[in-house]
């Protein structure tokens, strides 16, 4: 049982810089949405949806 729990120990030493560096930049890349045309769609959409509708003017007091 105390062997066991000094081999994990040991394993999580052998992971390098490297490798814990790839995992996170590997999850952030996931994390990033994709850009691409359909992306582009949705916001010229909203562009042109915000053009359409009218703000009421502010009023000085």
């Amino acid at each position: 049982m105390v062997n066991e729990h000094i081999t994990n120990q040991d394993q999580l030493a052998r992971k390098t810089k490297q490798e814990r560096r790839e995992r996170r930049r590997a999850k952030e890349k996931a994390r990033i949405p994709q850009h691409g045309k359909s992306l582009a769609k949705v916001y010229k959409d909203a562009v042109s949806k915000r053009a359409k509708t009218e703000k009421p003017h502010k009023q000085s007091s």
